[in-house]
C-alpha cells in the first residue's frame, strides 16, 4: 500500500514539474518576437527620442517672441562709500548722488530666412522617419533570418542526432560480427571512422543553436536562461509583382537610396541658407524704457527709446574670404552627393541582379536535391528488400540509410540558403507592402 502511495506521489510531482516546465516556455512567433523586440530594442528608442526632438523644433513658434529684458540697480557718481558707513556720516551731497535704476527691453529680430529653414527642418525630420522606417526594415530582416536559422537548426540537429544514433548503432553491430569473425578489421575501423566523424557534427550544430539563441534572446531583450519555442515559420515565396517590377522602380523605393536623395536636398537648402545669411542684410527693431530714482530727494527722471537696425555683411563679396571658402566646400558636397544617388541606384540593381540569380541558383538545387532524397530512398528500399532476400549485409543498409539522411541534411541547408536570400531580396525593395 505504502508503495502504491509513493509511486502515485512520484507521478504526480513528474506531472506538476513537467506543467511547470511547459509554461516556463515562450512559444513565440515572429510576429510576437517583434513586438518584444521594437519595445526593447535601444536603437530604435534613440531614433524615437530624435523624432520627437525635431517634432518639437518643427512646432517651435519661438521667432515669433521677441527677446524682453528686465534690469534694476543702484548706483552713485561720487567716490565710493565703505560698507561700513552709516547714513550719519554721510554728506548731504553723497546721498543726493545715491540713485536706485530701473529698465524694460523689447528687441525683436525680422528673420528673413525663417521660411527656408522651415523647409530644412521638414527635410531632416523627413530623413528621420525614413532612417527609422530603414532601421525596423533592418532589425526585422535580422530576426527574421535568426528564426529561419533556428528553424533549419533544429531540423539539421535531429537529422545530425539520427546520423550519429546510426552511426553509433552500426559500430555495436560491426564489432560484435568482428568479435564473431564474420567482418574484417577494416570493416570495424570504417564504422569506427564513422562514429569519429559523425560526432562533432552533431556537437558543432547543436552549438550553433545555442549561440543563435543566445542571439536571439538579446534581441527580445529577454532574461538568458529563457526558454523559447519558435512557431508559425513558413518558406517564403516570390510575389510576382515584386519579380516583374522594374529595377528604376525599385531603386527609388530603396531606403538607402530615398536617404541619398534627401542628403542631397538637404546640402542644397542649407548652401541657399548660408548664401543668404552672408549676402542678405539683417534687421532690427528695439523699444526701450528706464527709470532712475534718488531715495532723498525722491527725484524720478524717466527715459524711453526706440531704435531700428540694419546690417548688410560684405565679407562673402571679397574674393578668397572664408566667406566664399565655406560656399565653395558646400557646392563640393553638393556634387559628391549628385554623383553618389545614381551610383548607389547602379550598385542596388546589381546587387538585386546577383541575389535574383543565386535565388535561380538555389531553387535548381532545391529541385535536384528533392530529386536526390527520391533516388536515395528509392536506393535504400531496394537495399534493404536485399537485405531480407539475404542479397545484401546489414552493413549495406546501414551505409545506405546514412546517405539518405545526409541528402536530407543537405536539402535543409539549401532550403535555408533559398530563405535567407529572398530576406535579402525583399530588404532592397525597401518599403514594399504590397
Amino acid at each position: 500500500m505504502k508503495n502504491k502511495i509513493f509511486l502515485l506521489l512520484f507521478f504526480i510531482i513528474i506531472f506538476i514539474s513537467n506543467l511547470y516546465a511547459q509554461s516556463d516556455v515562450l512559444n513565440l512567433s515572429i510576429d510576437e518576437a517583434w513586438l518584444l523586440m521594437e519595445k526593447n530594442n535601444s536603437e530604435l528608442k534613440q531614433l524615437l527620442i530624435n523624432k520627437e526632438g525635431i517634432i518639437r523644433e518643427m512646432t517651435s513658434k519661438g521667432y515669433l517672441i521677441p527677446s524682453i529684458g528686465l534690469s534694476s540697480g543702484i548706483s552713485r557718481s561720487s567716490p565710493l562709500i565703505s560698507t561700513f558707513t552709516n547714513s550719519d556720516t554721510i554728506k548731504k551731497d553723497e546721498i543726493d548722488n545715491w540713485s536706485f535704476r530701473g529698465s524694460f527691453d523689447i528687441r525683436y529680430s525680422i528673420d528673413l530666412n525663417k521660411s527656408l529653414e522651415d523647409q530644412i527642418l521638414g527635410l531632416e525630420y523627413k530623413l528621420l522617419i525614413i532612417q527609422y522606417e530603414s532601421k525596423i526594415d533592418d532589425l526585422y530582416s535580422n530576426l527574421k533570418k535568426l528564426y529561419y536559422q533556428i528553424s533549419g537548426g533544429e531540423r539539421t540537429i535531429a537529422l545530425q542526432d539520427k546520423i550519429f544514433n546510426l552511426s553509433q548503432t552500426r559500430f555495436e553491430q560491426v564489432e560484435k560480427q568482428y568479435n564473431k569473425g564474420l567482418v574484417s578489421e577494416l570493416d570495424l575501423l570504417t564504422s569506427k571512422i564513422s562514429v569519429a566523424r559523425d560526432k562533432p557534427l552533431l556537437e558543432k550544430a547543436k552549438n550553433d543553436q545555442e549561440k543563435r539563441f543566445i542571439t536571439l534572446k538579446q534581441y527580445l531583450g529577454i532574461d538568458a536562461n529563457s526558454k523559447i519555442n519558435i512557431i508559425n515559420l513558413e518558406n517564403i515565396e516570390k510575389k510576382d509583382k515584386i519579380m516583374n517590377d522594374q529595377l528604376s522602380e525599385i531603386t527609388e523605393r530603396n531606403y538607402d537610396v530615398q536617404q541619398k536623395e534627401i542628403q542631397l536636398e538637404i546640402a542644397i537648402k542649407n548652401k541657399m541658407l548660408t548664401e543668404k545669411k552672408q549676402k542678405n542684410p539683417t534687421f532690427g527693431v528695439s523699444l526701450g524704457w528706464s527709470s532712475n530714482l534718488s531715495p532723498v530727494s525722491n527725484d524720478w527722471s524717466d527715459n524711453t527709446s526706440f531704435g531700428l537696425s540694419f546690417s548688410l555683411p560684405i565679407d562673402s563679396r571679397i574674393k578668397g574670404s572664408s566667406s566664399e571658402i565655406a560656399i565653395l566646400k558646400m557646392e563640393d558636397s553638393i556634387m559628391l552627393l549628385k554623383m553618389a544617388v545614381p551610383e548607389l541606384k547602379r550598385v542596388i540593381s546589381d546587387k538585386i541582379r546577383s541575389i535574383s540569380l543565386d535565388i535561380e541558383l538555389s531553387e535548381a538545387n532545391l529541385k535536384m536535391k528533392e530529386l536526390n532524397i527520391q533516388l536515395q530512398e528509392e536506393n535504400y528500399n531496394k537495399i534493404r528488400q536485399n537485405y531480407e532476400n539475404g542479397r545484401a549485409s546489414l552493413l549495406d543498409v546501414d551505409n545506405n540509410r546514412q546517405e539518405l539522411q545526409k541528402s536530407l541534411v543537405a536539402f535543409e541547408d539549401e532550403l535555408l540558403n533559398y530563405n535567407l536570400l529572398m530576406i535579402d531580396l525583399y530588404k532592397l525593395y525597401g518599403n514594399y507592402n504590397d
